[in-house]
């Protein structure tokens, strides 16, 4: 960032926390305090989180009824790849620009704020709900677009494998949109774009849209971007 490195150690993005005997381990190591879940009740329901030790759990549903990308396409029998690319960016400006998806953010952003150590933010993929919170929190301390694209489209790399077992079987299981279905696997660099030009263009800064938009207040921000650098003390 423009006021040096970001705090390492300190936050996270995942998929589902359901940890092997040796990731619990890693966790219990690094002291996580909060899991922040952003998934809707019945994803929460289908695969809960593992309990982790020491780590408070925070639900949040940031969709709430709001329609998202996979639930359009996935009752859309005519949808196309370039509609699942469409949906996908009416999603990611709606994060800024839609007031609902800004009042269901906030407790995200609290938690992660409040929190007295290491957290983990999470969704089902960590790719969407996930990518957009760790892309404003990146944002607010002062990362670069181009570093946060980055850490942004890591997600193909770490999801390699996942996204070729479900791909295979969606061709098997539905060979006529097996294209839509997995373009909606993918992160791609205009998705987070669409959220940071939209902030640019609604809010002018990270700072403003979490206070303006969000709800929170200014010094609990100016607070968490000080976590955020590692300058609690300063």
């Amino acid at each position: 960032t423009t006021d040096g490195p970001m705090r390492r150690g300190r936050f996270f993005r995942a998929n589902i926390v359901a940890p092997s005997d040796r990731d619990a381990e890693a966790l219990r190591r690094i002291g996580l305090r909060t899991i922040v879940d952003l998934r809707r009740p019945e994803e929460v329901e289908k695969n809960p989180d593992h309990d982790v030790i020491g780590a408070d759990y925070v639900h949040v549903d940031v969709l709430g009824e709001s329609s998202s990308a996979a639930t359009i396409v996935g009752y859309d029998e005519d949808a196309t790849p370039e509609t699942a690319r469409s949906e996908m960016l009416r999603v990611y400006r709606s994060f800024v620009v839609d007031a609902g998806f800004r009042e269901r953010l906030r407790p995200a952003f609290e938690a992660v704020a409040a929190s007295s150590g290491p957290v983990v933010v999470h969704c089902t993929v960590g790719k969407d709900r996930t990518g957009f919170v760790s892309a404003v929190l990146q944002l607010l301390a002062g990362a670069g677009r181009e570093d946060i694209v980055a850490d942004y489209l890591e997600t193909n790399r770490r999801s390699e494998a996942w996204v070729a077992e479900l791909s295979a079987m969606f061709r098997e299981h539905a060979p006529e949109r097996a294209d839509t279905l997995i373009e909606l696997l993918h992160a791609r660099d205009e998705y987070i774009t669409t959220s940071l030009d939209a902030i640019e263009a609604e809010y002018g800064s990270a700072r403003d849209y979490l206070v303006d938009g969000v709800g929170l207040g200014a010094a609990e921000v100016e607070r968490l971007r000080a976590t955020l650098l590692g300058r609690e003390g300063d």
